[in-house]
């Protein structure tokens, strides 16, 4: 046993050493070091955006993360959107990034972008269980807040909040109720692992990561390669054995069988394919960026926030005397897309919230 104790950790590290991070800060990029063939990027947080996303508990496998996938892009702001998730049952924890901007930012640091993963830090950081933490990203400091394992809301701020900030990110979260009262920041260093934790849950994710370890996919090739050979072998003898027309039967026998295997699984994964459509059930962000546009536009106003999830918007203004909010709600919920407007004024900017019709409400 104390045997066994003693190589195994050795073993370990020789097969599975700890990645190489590159952890992009706000002047310079820092790095821990670790193997040159397992290298991870860490972007800036202030790059990227975050969100939860909850999808039917029917949709498993490849038809959940393609149900994902349409979620993510209907709701990301960016033209090339790349994004790391993390599941907890049927809800996805996910943090989306510009492709292209991150992708410049490894290649100005001398990395190949297609030689290393995206992970952002708060996969790769100490995770809590349940709870809600302030933590210092590098470049800023980001708000969490946990829910059983799953990391369900994310903000990021260049300076520390003060308390009526870190405050109303608790209330509008729904961290802060009556059974949970605490509006004290709680600081948390979390420390950075050797690993990411969310390879803890990834199936896939852990497979593309053993294949890039040259020792392991050696002895798999080497092993593969007894029965392959054999096959192969086997394979040639009998072609060389069986005459002209045997052979033309087989393959036009094996021809129509592979035509009606396709015929089949089209018409099994049309359900499929249709119930994916039915998720993006609600207008895409940049018709619904051009609808506000034209309503604040005339009024000489400049958007100041934008906060969108799928069926709410939240953005807000600086106000001025020219505008009148009760006229500009009556104008909002005029519009085919909104209704449920309201308005509240913080300082001197005008926030106003609404909800977002279904594409079914839009085409009664």
């Amino acid at each position: 046993m104390k045997l066994k104790n003693h190589f195994y950790p050795l073993i370990q590290k020789k097969l599975f050493p700890a990645p190489k991070i590159y952890i992009d800060g706000e002047d310079k990029v820092k790095v821990n070091p670790g193997s040159e063939e397992n290298i991870i990027w860490v972007p800036n947080r202030k790059k990227l955006k975050h969100t939860c996303i909850t999808l039917p508990n029917t949709l498993k496998g490849k038809k959940r993360e393609a149900a994902l996938r349409l979620k993510i892009m209907a709701w990301s702001p960016f033209k090339e959107t790349q994004y790391c998730n993390q599941w907890k049952g049927n809800m996805a924890s996910v943090f989306v990034w510009d492709a292209n901007l991150v992708e410049k930012d490894i290649k100005e640091n001398n990395v190949n972008p297609n030689s290393c993963e995206i992970i952002p830090g708060a996969f790769i950081r100490r995770p809590m269980v349940s709870g809600i933490r302030l933590v210092d990203s590098g470049s800023g400091k980001e708000g969490q807040i946990w829910d059983n394992g799953l990391l369900k809301v994310s903000r990021w701020w260049k300076e520390e909040p003060n308390q009526l900030e870190w405050t109303l990110f608790a209330r509008n979260s729904g961290f802060i109720s009556e059974n949970n009262s605490s509006k004290e920041i709680q600081k948390d260093n979390a420390d950075w692992l050797e690993v990411p934790w969310l390879r803890d849950n990834l199936g896939i994710g852990n497979l593309k990561y053993l294949l890039k370890n040259k020792i392991i996919t050696t002895s798999l090739a080497t092993i593969l390669a007894f029965p392959l050979l054999f096959t192969l072998t086997q394979y040639v003898t009998y072609k060389v054995m069986t005459i002209t027309t045997q052979n033309e039967l087989s393959l036009i026998k094996e021809d129509t069988q592979n035509i009606r295997i396709q015929r089949r699984n089209a018409i099994s994964n049309l359900s499929s394919i249709e119930q994916l459509i039915s998720l993006n059930n609600h207008p895409h962000q940049i018709e619904i960026l051009s609808s506000i546009h034209s309503q604040i536009s005339p009024l000489g106003l400049s958007l100041i926030t934008w906060d969108y999830a799928p069926g709410k918007l939240e953005f807000s203004f600086e106000s001025n005397d020219k505008v009148n909010s009760i006229s500009l709600i009556k104008d909002l919920e005029k519009d085919y897309l909104f209704h449920n407007v309201s308005a509240s004024t913080r300082g001197t900017r005008q926030i106003l919230k609404m909800n977002i019709k279904t594409k079914q409400e839009i085409n009664r």
